[in-house]
């Protein structure tokens, strides 16, 4: 029902309206209030720190070590000389020249080699036979006409050599020897006086004669004669070595077949089977063919 009292009615209305305006909304008394956070979660335990392998490095790209077509360098001019063209035939020449030598040295030096390394093989044998064989020895040495060395027989022999090394380091041989002994048991005796005493000591000292003397001397104290004793004893051998500037072979022979020296060049190639048995009759005191065979110079 209307109120009889408009204007305090409306009044109050108004008051109402204000008060109510002041009032707080269920809906904002909840928009109001700070939201609430959610409960924590409960603090989990610290796991241990795993290592971690470092990243795969990847190798370096291959160099590239072709060369740059870019960077190539250009082909020099072909220099063209008459005097460079000379003196290279001049070289090729001489190079030529020394490595023919240095073949016609080894081919002489191998020759060489062999005929010295038959020799001394073939003398060795036969020095071995004859020292057990001692057969006699059938020449006669004379003395200057003193006395004769007779009715000899071969006592004992040895070979031997001797090598040289090359500039390829290998051996060859340089040379071969051979001495020998004859002997017969008889002395010599011989007397002589001064000035022919002289004579005779040097004779048996150059033939390696072994000699003992006697001396008679005078009031003055000069020697007026002597008395010589030595043994019949002859010590031979011979010598046989290479030329390596002319490419032949030397034999040399001492007291062989008579008191002296003999020498004798021969090519290596005069050296065979025939040449040493002619060497060994030679040696042996029998006819032989040396003479022909080799050329004598002394």
């Amino acid at each position: 029902m209307a109120s009889d009292n408009w204007p305090d009615s409306r009044d109050r209305l108004l008051e109402d309206i204000a008060k109510f305006s002041q009032l707080e909304t269920p809906a904002a008394a909840g928009a109001a209030q700070p939201a609430q956070k959610p409960p924590a979660a409960p603090a989990q335990p610290e796991k241990a720190a795993v290592a971690t392998p470092p990243p795969a490095v990847a190798p370096p790209p291959p160099l590239n070590l072709a060369p740059s077509t870019a960077m190539k360098p250009e082909t020099p001019p072909v220099v063209t000389s008459s005097l460079l063209e000379k003196l290279k035939q001049q070289a090729l020449a001489k190079q030529q020249s020394e490595n023919q030598k240095s073949a016609q040295q080894d081919e002489m030096l191998q020759r060489i080699h062999k005929a010295l390394g038959m020799t001394y093989q073939y003398l060795n044998d036969l020095v071995q036979q004859l020292n057990v064989l001692k057969p006699p020895y059938a020449k006669v040495y004379s003395f200057f006409g003193a006395v004769d060395f007779d009715d000899l027989a071969w006592q004992e022999g040895r070979a031997d050599f001797r090598m040289q090394e090359t500039s390829s380091e290998n051996r060859l041989y340089d040379q071969v020897t051979l001495r020998y002994r004859l002997a017969n048991p008889k002395q010599f005796k011989l007397v002589k006086e001064n000035p022919a005493l002289e004579k005779l000591r040097k004779a048996l000292f150059d033939n390696n004669i072994t000699f003992s003397v006697d001396e008679v001397r005078n009031d003055r104290g000069f020697i007026e004669k002597a008395t010589f004793a030595f043994p019949c004893e002859i010590k031979a051998g011979l010598l046989l070595s290479g030329n390596y500037e002319t490419g032949k072979l030397l034999l040399r022979t001492r007291h062989i077949e008579r008191f002296g020296i003999m020498e004798y060049e021969l090519q290596p190639e005069s050296i065979n089977q025939e040449s040493l048995d002619q060497i060994a009759q030679l040696i042996m005191g029998e006819n032989n063919r040396v003479n022909q065979l080799f050329q004598r110079t002394v």
